[in-house]
């Protein structure tokens, strides 16, 4: 008899460590493979993806992750390729026009040098205007993405030393410095537009970020 309770005993105690091994393992064959971006770049180049969550335009990848859009963009020195963020992808970004020529302006970026340090370009706003976090965001999203690919350095300036934190900063405006500047200018219609040595990134509110998601891909050669 007690011979029966003991089998009877381990094989309640096996029962229950085979549900609870049961518990810890059926999650690991159910829950999905958590993916890499390189992963879904791969599903989305063989149509795997939701339209919604990945497309291809122009050859290029274009998946949705955590709230940005990321493509993968070579960069032109060292070959390598990187996974550039942006908050629109192309298909919402058609309607923003570029004026003027672009490619002078890159030459002029590349061939410039500002305090004895190449490659060069100055970065300016107003710092009078309203909401200013839209200004920060697309020179945020622009200057990361053009660092990895373009190699290109920044200098931060204000158009006006009027605003305290602008004080002691270079005070760079389209009109007071033959050096590139990207201005960035608060204003309608959402464009990019180069003149002489500025190029203009303008919008009114977060469109100033798709302008500079819009610029991103035409130097990328995604979008014309």
């Amino acid at each position: 008899m007690i011979e029966k309770q003991t089998k009877q005993f381990y094989l309640l105690i096996g029962v229950v460590l085979l549900i609870i091994i049961g518990i810890i393992l059926i999650p690991k064959f159910f829950t999905e493979e958590v993916k890499t971006i390189n992963d879904l770049h791969m599903d989305n180049l063989e149509g795997k993806l939701n339209d919604d969550v990945g497309y291809v335009y122009n050859g290029a990848s274009f998946i949705f992750v955590d709230g940005l859009w990321y493509s993968q963009v070579r960069n032109i020195f060292n070959g390598n390729f990187y996974n550039v963020p942006m908050h629109y992808g192309p298909r919402e970004l058609e309607d923003v026009s570029v004026e003027g020529d672009l490619s002078s302006f890159l030459e002029l970026a590349a061939n410039n040098t500002i305090s004895d340090n190449p490659f060069q370009v100055y970065l300016t706003f107003d710092p009078r205007i309203e909401e200013l976090q839209y200004i920060a965001l697309a020179d945020g999203e622009l200057t990361q993405n053009l660092v990895k690919t373009f190699n290109l350095g920044f200098l931060p300036a204000c158009t006006t030393d009027e605003v305290s934190a602008c004080v002691g900063i270079d005070i760079i405006t389209c009109n007071n410095t033959e050096n590139p500047v990207i201005f960035f200018d608060n204003a309608e219609p959402t464009l990019v537009k180069v003149e002489d040595n500025c190029l203009i990134i303008q919008g009114d509110g977060m469109e100033v970020v798709r302008a500079a998601d819009r610029l991103l891909l035409h130097l990328y050669n995604i979008m014309e």
